[in-house]
């Protein structure tokens, strides 16, 4: 492709921000609503949870593995 057909398609300067996502975006009223914080007060609750977290981590990369290796 040539410079002048992807000038065409990036937008910068005041135009920018006035595509498809940035409408949508503004009709859903913004930003998201900031959540309450997560706390953790016991050991055995966090032990819990970074298990959990791990074994999410672990099945993710299993799926990226599996995809790298079958291109």
């Amino acid at each position: 492709m040539t410079a002048g057909v992807m000038a065409g398609r990036c937008r910068f300067g005041p135009e920018a921000g006035r595509g498809r996502l940035a409408q949508v975006i503004a009709t859903r009223g913004g930003m998201a609503a900031p959540e309450a914080p997560f706390v953790i007060e016991h050991r055995e609750a966090l032990v819990y949870m970074l298990c959990e977290a791990a074994e999410l981590e672990h099945a993710i990369m299993c799926q990226y593995l599996f995809a790298a290796f079958s291109l």
